[in-house]
């Protein structure tokens, strides 16, 4: 975010880079979220607990109306990116096998200065996946993750696997 940007909401904000980024709007959803909220189309998680998760995924899974999910998630030097078809039974079986509680959590600050870089990685994950979805470049039933970690040089590194029923 931006210096601009403190004391907004993160979907404010979001919205707010986004549109002067890209020129297009989109529609931030900046109150707390739970399972009988009402999505459409594309719905991107970034939230402080797997507690919320629970709730935001519970509200999109299999409701036609969203098409697709991403799920960020950052902690300390390392971030998981998801995105799935939320409709696509065997993607939010996947994708329900990666949540657990908040007890097993490890707590790790997710917004110091020296995750910067690994949140930037974050940022050009979801970018790249929203722009891959919008291209129709993605399979169906396609489920990715989004490995972001610190190399043994310390410097920030990206991997992904893709999952399209066949392998991972």
């Amino acid at each position: 975010f931006r210096k601009e940007d403190v004391g907004q909401p993160k979907t404010m904000a979001l919205s707010n880079i986004l549109r002067d980024l890209t020129g297009r709007e989109t529609n931030p959803v900046p109150d707390k979220v739970n399972s009988q909220n009402i999505f459409h189309g594309v719905v991107v998680a970034m939230v402080d607990s797997m507690k919320a998760r629970k709730e935001i995924f519970a509200a999109c899974r299999y409701d036609a109306g969203v098409s697709y999910y991403i799920d960020a998630r950052s902690g300390g030097d390392s971030a998981l990116v998801y995105s799935l078809d939320p409709r696509d039974p065997d993607c939010v079986r996947r994708y329900e096998e990666s949540i657990y509680d908040d007890d097993f959590a490890s707590p790790a600050p997710c917004a110091t200065s020296r995750q910067v870089p690994t949140l930037f990685l974050i940022a050009a994950a979801i970018g790249e996946l929203l722009a891959r979805r919008e291209e129709h470049e993605l399979k169906i039933g396609e489920f990715v993750r989004v490995i972001i970690g610190i190399d043994r040089n310390g410097l920030p590194s990206i991997t992904s696997e893709a999952y399209t029923g066949f392998s991972f």
